[in-house]
């Protein structure tokens, strides 16, 4: 059951609003903008992050996000998703994170734990500009990963693209979950589920328990 999601469906504002807290230099560098949470193309990174609800953290959980990297500019740019943010920096400054670019010569997508392990998974997956992805990332209790990427109106595959199945302890364990970048992405959605689940199989969905908009 998923414990949290957010649609960023919501009136336009450089506020996020909906329990989000922001780091940036403008206002605008990250907000609402038609319905997404919107990077804007700026060199400016910005991170928005919110608490684990209370009851679960930051490991043992499963979180879907709904990607669009909406314009060509610096393409070897990474966004990410993180965990374990601790809530003082622009980017990611330690702990375990997820991380995608569209850069077609390189790596696409890399786990990789800040200041401790370095990377410990990475593959190429062919992201395209202006189109949308879906993202489901397991993380077990004991820190054991998974990576799970489809074009929106595909269905995921039945083997993650990117794995880590030895267990560890990332630099940092504990903090706010977090998403980052700059250069222009848009975040349709997402959602954070209590529990290492597997992303569902054709034709079904997950429900979710509370959301919050």
């Amino acid at each position: 059951m998923a414990e949290f999601t957010d649609d960023f469906n919501r009136s336009n504002s450089n506020t996020v609003g909906n329990g989000w807290s922001e780091i940036q230099l403008s206002a605008s560098d990250v907000r609402i903008d038609s319905n997404k949470l919107d990077f804007t193309t700026g060199a400016n990174a910005a991170v928005a992050y919110r608490s684990p609800e209370t009851g679960y953290g930051s490991k043992d959980i499963s979180i879907e996000i709904f990607w669009n990297k909406d314009n060509a500019a610096a393409n070897t740019e990474y966004q990410g998703l993180s965990v374990t943010h601790d809530g003082s920096s622009r980017t990611f400054g330690r702990g375990m994170y997820l991380r995608f670019r569209c850069d077609t010569a390189g790596t696409d997508i890399e786990l990789q734990d800040r200041n401790g392990l370095g990377v410990i998974d990475s593959a190429d997956f062919d992201f395209s500009v202006s189109t949308d992805y879906k993202i489901w990332w397991k993380i077990n209790s004991d820190w054991t990963q998974e990576v799970w990427i489809a074009e929106v109106g595909n269905d995921y595959p039945e083997t993650a693209q990117l794995s880590y199945l030895t267990p560890f302890t990332p630099n940092n364990s504990t903090g706010e979950w977090a998403i980052s970048g700059r250069y222009g992405f848009e975040v349709d959605e997402v959602t954070y589920y209590d529990g290492a689940i597997d992303p569902p199989a054709s034709g079904t969905t997950f429900v979710a328990s509370m959301q919050i908009i």
